[in-house]
């Protein structure tokens, strides 16, 4: 797998802010401020550590091509993620003759998720354990084994997800909106990608009753824009250094936790500063499941997801805030059939009442073939550009619940702004950047009408959806672009 999404490579000048959209060119230049009076834009370089893989030019119009071939999925080597039919059950001593590695031998770590699964360790000796290839081979072959035995429910490996990122492309205008928070038309003020939010904002602002949780790389530790009345305590589930301190220390990240945040309501909207978010009056909770590079195992992540929708996760106190919405912008080019945990886990969630909103990727690919997207019970984001079509990166197909605004950086002004470190904000693109648009206005469906099932609202935001001609969506995206005003 491969990072995708990342930010767009920007130009560093400051911007006066001009009314609820965030920040609008006024003809000047001027110097950025720490107190986020003004929207200070960063080279992505400033942000973390700059990213370096292959950069998207396509055009908006470019035909959609899945890609013929993927990157094997990663994982940790030498561990194995088991769940036995009697959850008592012990692992008895035994050998295996694996072609990788030779006899080994499993030995169980101790560890527990929060689905019950058992994470088991090669025992493997001599030169060929030294050999990480080997032992992957040998971890894929005891994963094998281990499926064939009557008291196994299933087995896989300790598979590494990551979040959606494309790197560096194109410059930052000085010119620029929020435009995907703009009423969706072509005349004054409008943009044939907004999703309507000055409507949906005539009917409310959101309520500090709704906790949307943003499972990702964790919230930066200070930012003039942050709003922390909207902000609630979170989690890091990040192994081996769990804890309550859910920092994003921005180790190769790009702070894309804090940017997906700010686009939910992290920031304070309507204060004359820095950006507005979808929801002025949220609480946003930090979940950090993703490390260093923006990478997280299966284990952390099912534990966060678990966490933040209040089931308890050994090890970890109890969550006073549950979460109604989760956000995952992030995921893996793996089936989820074949990470069934995955699938426990979104089940076990759903079941207590919460709604997963996920990034269905960057690969130009069937998001059938991804997980989370391609799990039952999500509700998979693709991503559109400024034009309100299909961006050339998004994945697509029947996975997908509905296209919401991603930015494309190979248009002007394409990109999706958010908060980062130093103060400031930058464009990003990805179905990251989507996800967190329907998070946000699932959340102000869910300030109005509280008593609605997962299932209700996803169905909600679904059919007033804006449609989408097959010219704007050249494969298959959902229900259409999101529409933020929901009657």
């Amino acid at each position: 797998m491969e990072a995708y999404e990342g930010v767009l490579r920007t130009l560093a000048v400051a911007v006066a802010l001009f009314g609820l959209y965030g920040c609008v060119n006024d003809g000047t230049t001027r110097a950025g401020g720490d107190d986020g009076s003004v929207c200070r834009i960063i080279p992505p370089e400033s942000v973390g550590n700059a990213a370096t893989a292959g950069l998207v030019a396509a055009a908006a119009d470019t035909p959609v091509t899945p890609k013929t071939t993927k990157r094997p999925p990663e994982f940790v080597p030498g561990e194995v993620v088991v769940k036995f039919k009697n959850a008592g059950a012990t692992l008895a001593p035994r050998s295996l003759e694996l072609g990788a590695l030779g006899t080994t031998s499993l030995s169980d770590t101790g560890r527990r998720t929060s689905g019950g699964e058992k994470i088991l360790r090669l025992n493997s000796v001599g030169a060929r354990a030294a050999d990480t290839g080997a032992l992957k081979d040998g971890t894929l072959e005891a994963v094998e084994q281990l499926k064939q035995r009557p008291d196994v429910e299933y087995a896989h490996p300790n598979y590494i997800f990551r979040m959606f990122a494309n790197s560096p492309d194109d410059v930052c205008y000085t010119q620029h909106k929020q435009w995907s928070l703009l009423n969706n038309g072509a005349g004054p003020d409008e943009s044939p990608g907004g999703i309507n939010m000055p409507k949906a904002w005539l009917r409310g602002h959101g309520s500090q009753q709704i906790t949307v949780s943003v499972v990702d790389t964790g919230i930066v530790a200070q930012h003039a824009d942050l709003n922390k009345s909207n902000l609630i305590n979170g989690y890091s589930f990040v192994s081996p250094n769990r804890g309550s301190n859910p920092t994003d220390s921005g180790d190769g990240t790009h702070y894309h936790g804090t940017h997906v945040a700010s686009v939910i309501g992290a920031v304070s909207s309507n204060n004359g500063k820095g950006m507005a978010g979808i929801n002025w009056a949220v609480h946003v909770q930090p979940v950090r499941v993703l490390g260093a590079g923006g990478n997280g195992s299966f284990t952390d992540i099912a534990d966060g997801l678990r966490w933040a929708a209040g089931l308890p996760v050994p090890g970890a106190p109890n969550n006073a805030n549950p979460a109604k919405v989760i956000n995952m912008s992030l995921g893996g080019a793996i089936n989820c059939s074949e990470v069934q945990g995955m699938q426990v886990a979104i089940d076990d969630v759903t079941a207590k009442g919460a709604l997963v909103i996920v990034a269905a990727g960057n690969d130009a690919d069937d998001a059938g073939g991804y997980t989370p997207a391609g799990c039952r019970n999500v509700l998979a984001v693709s991503a559109s550009g400024p034009t309100g079509a299909l961006a050339p990166y998004s994945n697509f197909g029947s996975a997908v619940g509905i296209l919401a605004p991603g930015g494309d950086t190979s248009l002007p002004d394409g990109g999706v702004l958010g908060a980062v470190d130093q103060n400031a904000f930058s464009f990003y693109q990805g179905t990251s950047m989507a996800t967190p648009h329907v998070a946000g206005v699932a959340a102000l469906v869910l300030s109005r009408f509280p008593q609605l099932s997962p299932t209700q609202l996803a169905e909600r935001i679904k059919s007033n959806a804006i449609p989408r001609s097959p010219m704007q969506c050249l494969q298959p995206c959902g229900s259409g672009l999101l529409n933020a005003d929901i009657p």
